[in-house]
């Protein structure tokens, strides 16, 4: 389409550490290039509370073909509430841009209020919504009494004015549908289409020495035992391992060991290493086997403020075996091959959309990885992800292609 207009798009929401800084401050709008570093506190705040964020917040503007100088990001969820100025905002984004693309998460749920954020959207004119990602937390909603009044109205807008709405497997999409909600398109998430070929290009690792891993080895899951946790720290016991924080530091209480929360300025200059993204495992393996009365054996603790350094770093890894859906993410966007123990909705059902292999958490064990290598990447189940991962992509593709969008 050679002489098609393309569309300057607001993409909502920030991948962090990926941006060369603010250009409007009064809209907290910012430039599409890379640059910049920030404090591991701000680094959770701008990550929603779990950094696994950043890759479908970047997704879209890495794949989507927009009028890049006229395109930004903002962070438009925190500047909607928190703005007093909301008619000069909405004649802002009327008058520079033609839609608002939104990546959201899992955010089908109970505890999510939209409320600010419908009514300002829903005062818009001449802007398109295009929604991404959307999914249910853990137990779908059998009714609208189950979620609140903005979040309701806000899932009846996008399927009312939404030009996408992008959900991320079959089972949020029978969610909407018993909701009354049909205008919607199972397309997972954004970040599985961010780097096609080298996703295509995953082979069955040739050694199993060096596993990257990442899961929910939070305070109280330590304090309770829970088989989730065990699971993924079981790997450091038979395997050369990292582990990756996305959302757990904060809720590390260390005042006996440091002068303050995770976040002192003890352990930022200290034990966090912010060239290699990396925290003392030593420190780190003393403090969680005082929780857990286990010996903790990780040889690497990540905690990374962008993707361009999370990815470099996996690709030292030979596989990716764990909990949290976009650390797997990170290993395949660099061609490494990745395993998601699943425990609930949200991995179990992006993981299988694409055809990925998965575990359920309670019946792993890691002496059975080599097995499970054999068996998860055998000739014939790689044909198989390769299949079903090109035919998502195609539907994704053509899902924006019906919705207006084109890819880069």
């Amino acid at each position: 389409m050679p002489n098609r207009k393309l569309p300057r798009i607001l993409f909502n929401t920030v991948p962090f550490g990926a941006l060369d800084g603010d250009d409007n401050s009064d809209w907290l709008e910012y430039r599409l290039s890379t640059g910049g570093l920030a404090s591991l506190m701000s680094v959770d705040r701008d990550s929603g509370g779990n950094t696994g964020n950043f890759f479908h917040w970047e997704a879209p503007s890495k794949i989507i073909d927009c009028n890049a100088a006229e395109s930004k990001h903002m962070r438009l969820w925190p500047t909607i509430s928190a703005s007093q100025r909301k008619d000069e905002l909405k004649k802002h984004i009327e008058l520079n841009y033609d839609a608002i693309v939104i990546s959201e998460a899992n955010f089908i749920q109970k505890e999510t209020n939209f409320r600010v954020v419908t009514d300002f959207l829903s005062s818009l004119c001449g802007v398109d919504f295009y929604l991404f990602g959307a999914g249910v937390q853990d137990a779908a909603p059998q009714s609208f009494a189950d979620l609140t009044q903005g979040t309701g109205d806000f899932l009846r807008l996008m399927d009312k004015k939404a030009s996408l709405f992008g959900t991320r497997g079959p089972q949020t999409s029978e969610a909407l549908n018993n909701l009354g909600l049909h205008n919607h398109d199972e397309i997972g998430c954004p970040s599985l289409y961010a780097f096609p070929r080298q996703v295509m290009a995953i082979t069955s690792p040739t050694t199993i020495k060096k596993i990257a891993t990442a899961g929910h080895i939070t305070k109280q899951s330590l304090l309770d035992g829970l088989q989730r946790a065990k699971a993924v720290e079981d790997i450091a016991n038979k395997f050369d391992s990292a582990y990756v924080f996305q959302a757990e530091l904060p809720g590390y209480n260390m005042h006996e060991s440091l002068s303050g929360e995770i976040f002192a300025p003890d352990f930022t200059f200290g034990l966090y290493d912010k060239i290699s993204n990396t925290i003392d495992k030593h420190y780190i393996n003393r403090y969680l086997s005082s929780l857990s009365g286990r010996e903790f054996r990780f040889s690497k603790y990540y905690y990374f403020r962008d993707t361009i350094s999370w990815r470099k770093a996996m690709e030292s890894y030979d596989l990716y075996i764990g909990d949290r859906f976009h650390g797997g993410v990170a290993c395949m966007q660099v061609g490494k091959p990745a395993v998601f123990l699943t425990e609930d909705l949200r991995a179990a059902e992006l993981a299988s959309f694409i055809g990925a292999p998965t575990i359920n958490a309670s019946s792993f064990d890691a002496v059975n990885i080599p097995d499970i290598i054999s068996d998860k990447f055998s000739d014939q189940r790689l044909s198989y992800f390769r299949e079903k991962y090109m035919d998502r992509f195609n539907n994704f593709k053509s899902a924006l292609r019906r919705a207006g969008l084109e890819l880069k």
